[in-house]
């Protein structure tokens, strides 16, 4: 989607009612971005998880894609927009997947032993 010269990427989320979703139900969302909002999430994530006992978690964090140079590359061109576009989602579900590996970490701390 672009407006005023400006691209924005559609972020379609949803949530469901099983393990993944914590029981809460089923739920879905959806929001426009532009990509340099994509690597401010990314650094408030950082930023985040940096601080006290989660510091170890900064480094789990997968890196955005990188931004490319408005003189190298044309950022209204279809191909250029489709390649950041999956890669921004290949980005958001290797987040999801480590938070995912993180309450299946801490579910078999807290479980009780098979003997």
């Amino acid at each position: 989607m672009m407006g005023n010269g400006v691209v924005f990427y559609r972020v379609v989320s949803a949530i469901t009612g099983g393990p993944a979703g914590g029981g809460r139900g089923t739920g879905a969302g959806c929001c426009h971005r532009r990509f340099r909002e994509f690597l401010l999430f990314f650094a408030s994530l950082k930023q985040a998880f940096a601080q006290g006992s989660r510091a170890h978690l900064a480094s789990s964090l997968p890196p955005p894609p990188k931004k490319q140079a408005k003189l190298l590359h044309d950022h209204h061109a279809a191909g250029f927009i489709e390649g950041r576009r999956a890669g921004l989602e290949v980005w958001l579900r290797r987040l999801l997947m480590v938070h995912a590996r993180r309450i299946q970490h801490c579910r078999a701390l807290n479980s009780p032993k098979a003997i």
